[in-house]
């Protein structure tokens, strides 16, 4: 990269003039790039430590987010930051979040959940979309540490209460009460009616299927989960009630992709942002043999004989709260055996997914995040080698929101792979439909199927289909 070595040759004998905001500005755009000069760094990493002191609050969690994302760990540095960053008391909730998750990355986890309590004793409000709480809830499941992940479930359970019977055994355990203020805020609007969500859900369910000892068939599993789909769909179709899940058309659409590969019978599929676990329940009942319409799928018997596992179903959300309620939604449906919900960003959770799953073993991908992350998350998934020879990815909202960058990558492929289209996967499709409940609101959604190739990058154009 020349201009920027030749940038950072400049910079080099001026470190020690710089002010500490163009010292953090230094490291903040090496992190942008991605890149940094040997020579240069040390010395910027160098006088950071020094004038960590005077560096503003913002310059300290930038210095600190460049840290982790070029995954530097300079000691002098995060030593000198995590002294004077705790005491800060203009300390925002924002720049708790990017300093866990320096943290985190560089291995230094031990002083995330410390830092959190501090911050919180000094009246910084950690709300759940503020993340610090997902990057603690992936740590504590990756190394196994039970008691503190339970801690942890206690306290999102302030915030959207759920009748779990662990977590009365848990409090019952702990001597009846857990003690310390709560760390999270007061319930907003928002998880209010998340909270409404799951009491008509519990409510629909007993009426559904009432607890029967000894009836636990696999008829009346599929039963339980298409009900709940149902009163999911039924609550988000209520005036003030409603719900962006991929629901009506786009449930359909989402099955029909689905069936387009060949054989299930060892791939597992990934969901990449996950609401209140509707997709989810979809995609554990494909990979169980079920189909859409409540009765066992024919073409999935065909594809896995009956006594073999049931293929896994992996949802990945970053929000705390929404992980949460569709573990619990998964529970309710009976299909926790082969599903999973796993907390964290997705860059952060598919290196994981290589070492449980294994390499080639995600079959299909859906995708209901950020639009902005479709392309850069589907380039990890294909780098890390997870994604087999026509691997099947959906996209979700790629009108609204929107995804406009994924869309390119798919019209740009087509134009420059149109002669070797013999023999390969088909083009994708991007399918108008309308939203969920929403009869006069157009939506997008992106069907390709992927023959990923050396480099990364997916092969498919885009036509367009209502």
């Amino acid at each position: 990269m020349p201009l920027f070595d030749d940038t950072a040759s400049e910079t080099s004998p001026r470190v020690t003039g710089l002010r500490p905001m163009e010292l953090s500005n230094t490291a903040w755009a090496w992190a942008e790039i991605s890149a940094s000069s040997d020579a240069s760094a040390a010395r910027v990493w160098l006088e950071l430590a020094k004038k960590a002191d005077v560096t503003d609050t913002q310059g300290l969690t930038n210095t600190l987010q460049a840290c982790g994302t070029l995954v530097a760990r300079r000691d002098p540095v995060l030593a000198a930051i995590s002294a004077e960053l705790p005491h800060r008391r203009d300390t925002s909730a924002q720049s708790v979040t990017t300093t866990v998750w320096s943290w985190w990355k560089l291995s230094f986890s031990a002083g995330c959940w410390p830092f959190i309590q501090e911050a919180t004793n000094s009246k910084v409000l950690l709300d759940p979309m503020g993340y610090s709480y997902s990057i603690m809830m992936a740590e504590w499941e990756k190394v196994e540490d039970h008691e503190q992940e339970l801690f942890g479930l206690m306290e999102l359970n302030q915030l959207l209460p759920l009748p779990i019977q662990l977590f009365a055994l848990v409090s019952q355990w702990r001597g009846g009460c857990w003690g310390g203020p709560p760390l999270l805020s007061l319930p907003s609007v928002a998880y209010r009616k998340l909270a409404a969500l799951l009491d008509f859900v519990e409510t629909q369910v007993s009426r559904v299927a009432p607890v029967i000892p000894g009836m636990q068939s696999r008829v009346t599993e599929d039963g339980v989960s298409l009900g709940i789909l149902h009163a999911i769909e039924h609550f988000g179709s209520g005036v003030g009630q409603w719900l962006k899940v991929a629901g009506d058309s786009k449930a359909q659409l989402v099955e029909a992709a689905l069936r387009r590969r060949p054989s299930w019978s060892s791939d597992a599929c990934v969901e990449m942002g996950t609401f209140v676990g509707y997709t989810a329940i979809r995609l554990a009942r494909f990979m169980r043999g079920f189909g859409g319409d409540g009765e066992l799928d024919p073409t999935q018997q065909h594809a896995r004989p009956r006594g073999d596992r049931p293929g896994r179903a992996v949802s990945l959300e970053v929000d705390a709260i929404h992980a949460l309620l569709t573990r619990h939604t998964l529970s309710l449906a009976r299909l926790s055996s082969n599903s999973e919900v796993w907390v964290g960003q997705a860059l952060d959770l598919i290196p994981r997914l290589v070492e449980e799953l294994g390499a080639e073993s995600v079959g299909f991908v859906f995708m209901d995040h950020r639009g902005t992350r479709f392309h850069s998350d589907l380039f990890w998934l294909q780098r890390h080698g997870l994604l087999p020879p026509r691997c099947t990815h959906v996209c979700d909202n790629t009108l609204k929101p929107g995804a406009p960058i994924c869309m390119w990558h798919a019209v740009y492929q087509q134009s420059t792979r149109a002669a070797a289209r013999s023999g390969s996967s088909p083009p994708a499709m991007s399918y108008s439909m309308n939203e969920f409940a929403h009869w006069n609101s157009e939506d997008w959604m992106l069907v390709n199927c992927l023959d990923v190739p050396d480099h990364g990058q997916p092969r498919g154009g885009v036509n367009t289909q209502s």
